[in-house]
């Protein structure tokens, strides 16, 4: 059994094929979350409180449900033998994920003047669809990871493969959106919206390879019913027992919050500090994601040289943090230099995070299984989940918040000097401030380094 799957694993079609999750995730993400609370706020013009309450409770329903679900879909369904259960569950996620989608940027023409509570109502639902079928597809697929790649060589050549395609994922879907979607104009947003959806079809067909197991290659239903399962309650108690996994925890509410402030703003400082058309978007995505990409080769051969995350990590970290000190004075200088400011960021971000975020959460969810006896990484991605979310929540409260206590006015082009400096501390200083609270925290407290490792992956593999 092992044999074929490590002949499986080890051949570049699979590991391209399973790498388009990736891409299609952050395709679709990219697109969603480029605009999200700026379309509402400054093109809808729904009020920013209640955008605020909207985002604000996705998060916390999110953070409720993605744990809960997680629990139960690593529970063995009789009717999903045929398939495999985590591929049926994509299969089912995918026609309300990307309809949802389509909703989100097809708000019917309601007044937002008298009927704000209906364009809330369309807002809320249709991203509460979005939020939970997303959470059915990504659990079901990343939780395949540990399973699938056990050996450190298959999972530094799939963190390769999945750190290219979430970048171009991620280009593309910021990039596309920029030569359909116009300012002032609504409509062009639903546009857009069909386009991107007719366009994620191409790498939903092409990861089926990679993500459907034979049943050659998948444990039987009756030996996935015959594992003894505890509570949810104690499943919870236990992952937040491990110190690395709780670190984990904090890594991804630190990179979502960077992910959701310099994305979120980027359109803010496009339209009202440089005054300038939604085309010049894609000088800022070429400067950022030309240095992801270059990152993401540089990291993963930095990662293979030195084989030690940790130190990899506090490198690329602390390197990025000095990226970010000139962006405080975007103001200064013209889009095309700002514009490559992005670049050593975006490539010290590639190693802190994007790139070997595979080999952090495996080594962490390994390290779960062999004091657990058995894999359980539905449950524990889902608990992983509640970190993204109060970072998509912390950033929707800030946001919010900053933007009415500086006096920002959607209204207005040219706006107030407090409202200029709000959204620079949006683009940046939050995320500078948390970054470095997690940097030293990483540092003082994760514990698994290279030895440790090692004696993980000697024990996981007598793991099923």
């Amino acid at each position: 059994m092992l044999d074929k799957i490590s002949r499986r694993e080890n051949t570049i079609g699979f590991f391209l094929s399973f790498s388009l999750g990736a891409f299609l995730t952050e395709f679709i993400q990219g697109a969603y979350q480029a605009f999200g609370f700026f379309f509402y706020e400054t093109e809808i013009k729904l009020g920013v409180t209640l955008v605020t309450v909207a985002f604000s409770t996705l998060s916390l329903f999110k953070a409720i449900t993605d744990p809960i679900l997680g629990y139960f879909l690593d529970k063995p369904v009789k009717k999903f033998e045929k398939l495999g259960k985590s591929f049926t569950w994509i299969l089912i996620s995918i026609l309300p994920w990307f309809g949802s989608f389509i909703l989100f940027y097809n708000t019917p023409r309601w007044s937002a003047e008298s009927q704000q509570g209906l364009i809330f109502a369309w807002l809320l639902g249709s991203m509460l669809i979005y939020g939970f079928t997303f959470a059915i597809f990504s659990i079901n697929y990343f939780g395949m990871i540990p399973g699938k790649f056990k050996q450190d060589e298959a999972r530094r050549k799939v963190q390769g493969f999945m750190g290219i395609g979430s970048f171009f994922g991620m280009l593309l879907g910021a990039l596309i959106p920029t030569f359909i979607a116009e300012y002032e104009n609504i409509r062009s947003y639903a546009t857009m919206s069909l386009i991107v959806v007719a366009l994620a079809i191409i790498p939903l067909v092409g990861m089926i390879p990679g993500t459907y197991d034979p049943p050659a290659f998948r444990p039987t239903f009756t030996e996935h019913r015959s594992s003894k399962r505890e509570s949810f309650r104690k499943m919870i108690k236990f992952a937040l027992s491990h110190k690395n996994f709780r670190i984990v925890l904090l890594l991804s509410f630190t990179n979502q919050v960077i992910m959701s402030c310099v994305g979120g703003s980027l359109h803010y400082i496009i339209k009202y500090i440089y005054l300038e058309d939604i085309d010049i978007a894609m000088f800022f995505y070429i400067g950022y994601f030309s240095g992801a990409l270059i990152g993401s080769f540089v990291w993963v051969k930095i990662a293979q040289k030195i084989n030690n995350t940790k130190l990899t990590y506090l490198v690329s970290g602390g390197l990025m943090l000095l990226t970010q000190i000139p962006m405080f004075f975007i103001q200064q200088f013209s889009f095309a230099i700002a514009s490559v400011f992005l670049f050593p960021f975006s490539f010290c971000f590639a190693g802190f995070w994007s790139t070997l975020r595979v080999p952090l959460s495996s080594d962490t969810l390994d390290e779960l299984a062999i004091d657990l006896g058995r894999r359980d990484n539905s449950t524990f991605i889902g608990l992983r989940s509640i970190f993204f979310q109060i970072g998509i929540l912390f950033q929707s409260l800030i946001f919010g918040l900053v933007h009415i206590l500086t006096g920002f006015d959607k209204d207005l082009t040219a706006q107030e000097l407090s409202a200029e400096y709000g959204i620079i501390f949006l683009f940046v200083g939050v995320p500078i401030i948390l970054e470095v609270i997690t940097f030293l925290i990483f540092w003082k407290k994760y514990d698994l380094d290279p030895k440790k490792v090692q004696k993980i992956k000697e024990k996981i593999q007598t793991i099923p």
